[in-house]
């Protein structure tokens, strides 16, 4: 073994059992060379190596110490709606101290990345930083580093469930939100009905909104930003109830849309209103018999100090089922990448790595997740894992073995994802005719390689 190999084996060891730590200051050159009966310029030349590596720091004067003793400043690009920066900073605070990371945690908006100067600010002023994104291709985000490079990489793909990523090498599926139908119980039981009698809704939605409109009451709404292109999402599993997912349909050039399925969907979703957040309409202040979409997440943030627009008395979940009869489960994960800048050292790029490694840990993510309301894609955590679930009642939210599991990214692409969104807002909020929106939907709908050329 060559003397770099020796040198570097035995420091890795002293670093495993204690002795060492990040900071921690090496024998002298003559007590290295004496321990390894090596030459005083071999020890020398091996820790320049060494040093190179990121293993060691020079430090002329005063002596050779391991790596890692200056403390490092992460950004953490989060949205803090999600959880609120002063609690994420205390549970990495929490989940790092025995780490010995020498990191220093600052948080930020990760909405804001959609401005050019934000992305270019951020990656001037932080040497490397970790984000929180939805998983889909954007130039929405700091450059993301590649993460195949650092040891563990493979494991830690071991132990998290296969998720549709867009792109594994530079981004691993964080948490997820589950989504199904929201039923406003209360409002349910004014109508004379319970979750028992109900049965299916989309099967009785026009009596259901002439009983609703009787009482003054909504049958369903939703908040959507103008300035984004999300409405199908929310309704893509009312399409899947009435259509059954198949390779033809959604990929293919058969109809979708122009399809007796396809006129039940929007039959559905023809009652969806767009509702302020602050409207006494709204369904999560209990306005509205139904959420077409409803997230885990208001398991914890209905009746929250931190979310006063989350008001529902008592809500239900309702899982959709396709004709087929399998249980639909729509989970959306988000992905945590990282920015590492051309100037970090190989020890700050594995500190960073570390980092990851603990956000992706089971300790970690169940408590986050039991925070948030959100679903970790971990194995080894389980349905009643999370504290608001250890009695089982919000089983329905988690997919099962002969589920339907999907995120709409598996049905359409971004780009297309978008398109489908406008038209479907243009029939549900400003009276596009049906046969029109269909027949443009399924032209959507249609992977471009497929699609037929414009005449010239």
């Amino acid at each position: 073994m060559k003397a770099v190999d020796r040198i570097r084996s035995y420091l890795r060891e002293k670093l495993a059992d204690g002795t060492f730590r990040p900071g921690s200051r090496l024998p002298g050159y003559l007590e290295l060379a004496d321990r390894f009966s090596l030459s005083y310029l071999t020890v020398s030349t091996s820790l320049k190596k060494l040093a190179a590596e990121g293993l060691v720091e020079i430090r002329n004067g005063t002596g050779t110490y391991i790596s890692g003793g200056h403390p490092l400043t992460v950004l953490i690009n989060f949205k803090s709606s999600t959880l609120p920066f002063p609690k994420l900073a205390k549970l990495l605070k929490k989940h790092t101290g025995g780490a010995e990371l020498h990191l220093d945690f600052e948080f930020a908006e990760v909405d804001d990345l959609g401005l050019p100067s934000v992305r270019r600010e951020r990656q001037a002023n932080y040497k490397a930083a970790l984000s929180v994104l939805p998983n889909q291709d954007s130039i929405c985000e700091m450059l993301p580093a590649q993460l195949m490079q650092f040891e563990g990489y493979q494991t830690i793909l071991q132990e998290l469930q296969p998720v549709t990523v867009r792109n594994y090498g530079c981004a691993l599926p964080f948490v997820g939100i589950s989504k199904q139908m929201g039923v406003n119980v209360r409002l349910l039981r004014e109508l004379g009905l319970s979750l028992e009698t109900l049965g299916n809704p989309l099967e009785r939605w026009k009596e259901l909104r002439d009983q609703t409109r009787k009482h003054h009451k909504m049958l369903c709404n939703c908040t959507i930003q103008p300035q984004l292109a999300t409405l199908f999402p929310h309704t893509a599993d009312v399409l899947l109830s009435q259509i059954s997912y198949s390779e033809e349909l959604f990929h293919g050039r058969a109809p979708l849309f122009q399809s007796e399925g396809g006129h039940r969907f929007f039959e559905i979703v023809r009652e969806l209103r767009n509702i302020p957040e602050d409207s006494p309409e709204n369904f999560f202040l209990g306005g509205a018999l139904f959420h077409l979409n409803l997230p885990s997440w208001i398991i914890l943030q209905n009746f929250s100090p931190a979310h006063p627009e989350k008001r529902i008395p008592e809500f239900a979940f309702l899982p959709y089922h396709m004709p087929d009869g399998r249980k639909i489960c729509n989970i959306g994960f988000d992905c945590l990448k990282a920015f590492l800048r051309h100037d970090l050292t190989l020890n700050e790029r594995e500190r960073v790595w570390k980092l990851m490694k603990i956000l992706l840990s089971r300790p970690f993510q169940l408590e986050f997740c039991s925070m948030t309301g959100m679903i970790s894609p971990r194995k080894d955590i389980a349905p009643t894992d999370y504290c608001w679930n250890r009695d089982g009642r919000w089983d329905s939210l988690f997919p099962t073995p002969d589920a339907f599991t999907y995120t709409p990214l598996f049905l359409f692409n971004a780009e297309q994802i978008h398109q489908l969104s406008l038209l479907l807002e243009n029939y549900c909020f400003y009276q596009a005719s049906e046969e029109e929106t269909a027949f443009r939907m399924d032209q959507k709908k249609i992977p471009f390689s497929f699609q037929s050329r414009f005449p010239v």
